[in-house]
Formats: structure tokens, sequence, C-alpha cells
């Protein structure tokens, strides 16, 4: 049996539970020592020691707290050190799958148990993948890449509702533009611009099927140039024009409640 409990309540930290911490953006004293993000630390219902965390500067954490009869069996058969609880995520594609798993998350209302030991699951299986992997085939080269792409994701995530240029993120990593699209195409098949304007859309979608904000006000939530522009990336993106696609929804919303 499983109970999970995440960051949108009350933070329960008992001695009949263990806590997951992902912290993905900024910097970190924990107990003293300064880490830079992102990384995770588990804290098990058998540490007694006291976990001090101070906030250096702009950061993004997040944590989930279970327990229940098969918790440690689980933690194991994911691959984490039960004597190590710090672990570092190291690979691209584990922190976009681990940003995606807390943005869900934060929507969660605790009470929905099944969907929150779905999530739980979800990231259990992500560390078991990754932290089962090995970096000895890694040639510096990958791992630097590596590092450009991560800082990359953690300043868009930081600043996605600005308008913020291919030239801010390549100024953020100390790279060209030029190499900047060329190791996001490598590692994740798309430009940042299009990775930061996909975001974008799957959140107007959002907006659009759960509010009636106009179309002019959503695209300058989300640092669209302009009302034109947005329409045309949504559009692109989604084959229908966003007014269009509110009225899809709408319509299929009304058929589902009659």
């Amino acid at each position: 049996s499983i109970k999970a409990y995440a960051k949108n309540s009350e933070f329960k930290d008992t001695n009949t539970q263990h806590t997951i911490f992902y912290v993905l953006n900024g910097s970190m004293n924990v107990n003293g020592v300064r880490h830079d993000t992102p990384f995770g630390l588990l804290r098990l219902n058998t540490d007694s020691s006291a976990l001090t965390v101070s906030e250096e500067n702009n950061v993004k954490v997040f944590w989930i707290t279970f327990g229940g009869t098969d918790s440690v069996n689980m933690l194991e058969k994911a691959n984490f050190d039960l004597n190590n609880p710090f672990f570092k995520i190291k690979h691209t594609s584990y922190f976009l799958e681990i940003n995606n798993l807390v943005n869900e998350l934060t929507t969660i209302d605790d009470e929905n148990q099944f969907s929150l030991i779905s999530k739980l699951m979800a990231l259990l299986a992500l560390h078991a993948k990754y932290h089962g992997m090995t970096d000895r085939s890694k040639n510096h080269g990958e791992s630097l890449q590596e590092k450009y792409i991560i800082l990359a994701l953690q300043y868009i995530d930081n600043n996605k509702y600005a308008g913020i240029t291919l030239a801010d993120i390549a100024k953020q990593c100390s790279i060209s533009e030029k190499y900047l699209i060329k190791i996001f195409k490598d590692s994740l098949g798309i430009t940042p611009i299009l990775y930061l304007n996909n975001w974008k859309i799957h959140e107007a979608k959002r907006l659009l099927r759960k509010t009636n904000k106009s179309i002019g006000v959503i695209s300058q939530q989300f640092g669209f140039s302009s009302p034109e522009y947005f329409c045309r990336m949504f559009k692109k993106c989604e084959g229908c024009s966003p007014t269009e696609y509110r009225k899809i929804k709408k319509a299929e919303a009304e058929k589902n409640n009659i």
C-alpha cells in the first residue's frame, strides 16, 4: 500500500514517510553544502539528521512524500542508493521528463491518490532508467553538450512567460546561437525557440479550453510578439486557429455532458 502527498499540499515529513526532493533551477545549500541544479535528494524515514535548505537565488523545488509497506522495496527497485541520498540529474532527457512530470503533479489535488501514485511510479521509473545508465561511454564533448542544454532548458523554464530570444538563451549558456541550435537539434530534434513555442502552445490550449480569455490576452500572457504571430504558430502546430480549437473543444465538452 502506498499513499502520497505533493508540493501543492502542506509538507508532511513524518517518521513514517519518505520524501524525494527535485531541485530543478537555481542553487541551494543543503546541510551547509552548496549544490548547483539540477539535482535530487532522497530523505528516508530512518534519517534522523536535520535537513536544512537555504536558497541562494531563484529556485524551482518540488517534493513528493510517500509511505507504505512497499515503499522501501520500490525505492530499491528504482535504483535509489539508500546510503547516499544525493543524486544529480545529468541527462537532458531525464531533466525534461522530470520537469514535465513535476509540472503535471503541481496541478493534482492530494485527494486524487490514483493520479498522485501514478505520477510517483512514473518518477521512480525515470530514476530507475537513468540511474541504471553509465556515463563511461560519454566523451567530454557529449557531457558538455548535456550541460549546455540543461542550462538552456533551465533558463527557458525561468523565463517562459517573457519574450526571450535565441540570443538571450545562447548568451545565458555562453555559447553561439549556431552551436546552441546544433546541440538542441542533435539531442532533442528541435530548435530552442520551437521547444519554447511548443510549450506555449500546449499551455495556451489549456487556457482556450478552461477559460474565456481572449486570443489577445493569451498571446500577451505567453510573450508572443503579436496575436497574429500567436495564431500563425498555433495553426502551424495544431492545424487550426485558436478560435477554431476553442469551438471544437467546447462542442466536445457539451456533447459529453448530454
